[in-house]
């Protein structure tokens, strides 16, 4: 019964170990708003379509002039996201209502929109 437990427990470990090594943290992206207006949401979701659409302010909006790191869920070595930023109103100066963009979050730890 001892040897079982003993060799059940190696099992364990080593699934625990395959997961931990085939699943990879979040990435740390800092997001600048250098634009006029305010960014209401801000979203990401990985390049291929496959994986949930995640609203990464939390219902906090991103002034002008400030910036907020955020958290982006990365699943195996899929650093492509989709981004989405939406503004509080449209900025006849600059034209923004809202814009998509594909990142590869893995490499860069800053994003400026401006």
């Amino acid at each position: 019964m001892r040897m079982l437990s003993v060799l059940l427990a190696a099992l364990i470990g080593s699934a625990s170990y395959t997961m931990a090594v085939s699943a990879k943290a979040d990435e740390q992206l800092v997001i600048e708003n250098k634009t006029k207006g305010m960014i209401v949401r801000f979203y990401a979701q990985p390049a291929n379509g496959k994986g949930q659409k995640v609203e990464l302010f939390k219902k906090r909006g991103l002034g002008s002039g400030k910036s907020r790191t955020v958290s982006i869920p990365v699943v195996g070595d899929n650093c492509l996201v989709q981004i989405r930023a939406e503004f509080e109103e449209a900025d006849e100066t600059q034209g923004y209502e809202s814009f998509s963009e594909k990142l590869n979050v893995c490499e860069i730890g800053t994003y400026t929109i401006e």
